[in-house]
């Protein structure tokens, strides 16, 4: 975000793909004085294999009369199916494994779905938010079921 910043502030801004990653798409606070207009777009990932490289960074930035025009890449289906097989093998290894304690569970939880959230939010919708309370409510459920017997 600094470099995109500093970058439009220097009228240097490089317009091709992947050079700046953004966490908020509220620049307004940031920059003085010019607007910066984001569009989401899809970037496929297969055949491709280096698109995954691009997903959550803007791309394209080109200046017209007193804005700036950007692209974040996203892919929801990539990340919902990340989301979906990191949460319920973590899941897996707490139910059938005693390696894996709760406060473990959870502490691993939080790490892997906060950096996913952080660094790709843009790419999350309602289903990925579902995939990610689900496997947490199992966990809080089969404690609570625990200890209750």
């Amino acid at each position: 975000m600094n470099t995109l910043k500093h970058d439009i502030e220097n009228k240097s801004t490089i317009s091709e793909k992947c050079n700046y990653f953004l966490f908020s798409t509220n620049l307004d606070a940031v920059l003085v004085e010019k607007k910066l207009e984001i569009d989401k777009s899809d970037l496929y990932v297969f055949p491709t294999i280096r698109n995954i490289l691009c997903l959550g960074k803007v791309g394209n930035v080109v200046k017209n009369d007193s804005t700036f025009n950007g692209i974040i890449y996203t892919n929801t289906k990539i990340f919902n199916f990340i989301i979906i097989f990191t949460n319920f093998f973590i899941l897996f290894l707490v139910l059938f494994s005693k390696k894996l304690t709760n406060p473990k569970y959870y502490l691993l939880f939080i790490f892997i779905n906060g950096g996913i959230i952080f660094n790709f939010y843009q790419s999350l919708n309602v289903a990925s938010l579902n995939f990610i309370v689900i496997p947490l409510l199992i966990g809080v459920l089969d404690k609570i079921q625990l200890s209750n017997d």
